[in-house]
């Protein structure tokens, strides 16, 4: 099955019904449009969709259970209200820790992508996804101090 969607119209009337989702209306259709392809593409990258994740329509197709779709607006909502800090952006990238003067830094590959996920979008996926940080047999790379 392909990655997650939802319209803007499904999105608008699931943040109808969610509290504090004035920033959701209050942005631009076209940013919101935006926001939702790359929240699927977001989810595909960072999960591993479980058969638990998906139901039988009426017809016997393969749809995504309510709570992907939920979890997909979140992902869009979370990434509409980023302030895209530098502080964000580190944790992105896995560092985890950092010292200048004994020139140590420590990455953690799972907190990399673990942090471009909306928290809310984590509970929501959780029993119908695998993250694929958690897959990892270890996701930590460490260096050792340099010798000057």
């Amino acid at each position: 099955m392909t990655r997650p969607t939802a319209t803007l119209d499904e999105a608008n009337r699931y943040f109808e019904t969610r509290p504090r989702a004035t920033a959701w209306f209050q942005t631009e259709a076209g940013e919101r449009e935006n926001a939702l392809r790359f929240a699927s593409l977001t989810l595909d990258a960072a999960c591993r969709f479980t058969d638990d994740a998906y139901e039988l329509d009426a017809d016997g197709q393969r749809v995504w259970r309510e709570r992907v779709i939920a979890a997909l607006c979140e992902q869009a909502l979370w990434t509409l209200t980023q302030d895209g800090s530098g502080r964000d952006a580190i944790r992105a990238l896995g560092i985890a820790q950092a010292t200048v003067a004994g020139a140590s830094v420590r990455f953690d590959g799972s907190a990399a992508n673990d942090d471009e996920l909306a928290p809310r979008a984590k509970r929501l996926l959780a029993g119908c996804a695998v993250f694929t940080s958690q897959e990892l047999a270890d996701g930590t790379i460490s260096s050792t101090p340099l010798a000057l």
